[in-house]
């Protein structure tokens, strides 16, 4: 009997579908295929823990939310929680081997909800008179800059860079979180306060 037999026991076995992604199918045909030739029995615990991960690394934040990336500021909060999903979503297409019209979808999502941020962030440090707003303003001109850098080498050579310019964004993100952004906290808190 085939490796496709022992595949279709192990969905009739478990009524569950194989993977989502060809990486996942993969480690399904590997599973399935290492069951004994006498019996064309899938190894089931392995097979429970395949499934197991595979649900898992659906729902899976690759970027765990800590308190320390709350600002305290409830809007920037949200934009940055909302900005972590997409980095995340960047991951999930690299992990998968999305589609070139895939990632440069996701990566349009990215730059348009950055620079919907990045534009509500500038208005609020201004409206709080937060006396290095020329900084961080800069300092998202080097995020956009850099970005698009990223973006250009991807869609001229796709794949390449998308792995990296998916780790270029994380770190980016969770520096400019704990360090620039905390600064501005207290004015924008004092100017919610004195409204």
């Amino acid at each position: 009997m085939s490796v496709v037999c022992s595949i279709h026991a192990g969905i009739c076995l478990t009524g569950q579908s194989l993977g989502k992604t060809p990486a996942g199918r993969h480690r399904a045909v590997g599973i399935l295929s290492s069951a004994s030739a006498k019996t064309e029995k899938p190894n089931a615990e392995l097979w429970h823990r395949f499934l197991k991960k595979e649900r898992q690394g659906l729902q899976m934040k690759i970027i765990k939310w800590r308190n320390a990336y709350n600002t305290g500021i409830e809007q920037f909060d949200t934009d940055h929680h909302k900005i972590v999903d997409l980095i995340d979503t960047m991951f999930a297409a690299m992990r998968d081997k999305s589609s070139r019209e895939v990632v440069e979808k996701v990566c349009a999502d990215v730059f348009f909800y950055i620079d919907y941020h990045f534009t509500n962030e500038e208005t609020a440090m201004k409206a709080a008179s937060y006396p290095d707003l020329e900084d961080h303003i800069a300092e998202h001109a080097g995020l956009k800059t850099e970005a698009e850098r990223y973006r250009t080498v991807i869609m001229t050579n796709f794949p390449a860079g998308v792995p990296e310019f998916y780790r270029f964004l994380r770190n980016w993100l969770l520096h400019h979180i704990q360090v620039c952004d905390k600064k501005y906290v207290p004015y924008l808190q004092k100017n919610i306060e004195d409204r």
